[in-house]
């Protein structure tokens, strides 16, 4: 494979996993601000789902991001 070709699909990889970053931060961002809220008005069971649906996609977040780290690295010329 040429070069420029490696470089096309390590630079469509990172454009796929920048998307998903996007869609999971918004998630994560709304599952924390309510479980917030829920946590005040005292609802403690679904605090705690949305609070576990908060932790595990900012997990998947910090994941996507050392997968674009690895792709970056993985372009050098």
């Amino acid at each position: 494979m040429d070069l420029k070709d490696r470089v096309d699909v390590l630079a469509k990889k990172a454009d796929l996993l920048y998307k998903k970053v996007v869609i999971l931060l918004a998630l994560a961002g709304g599952s924390g601000a309510y479980a917030v809220k829920f946590s005040q008005q005292g609802n403690f069971l679904l605090s705690v789902v949305l609070g576990m649906f908060f932790i595990f996609s900012t997990t998947g977040v910090g994941m996507l991001y050392m997968k674009i780290d690895s792709l970056e690295k993985g372009i050098r010329i």
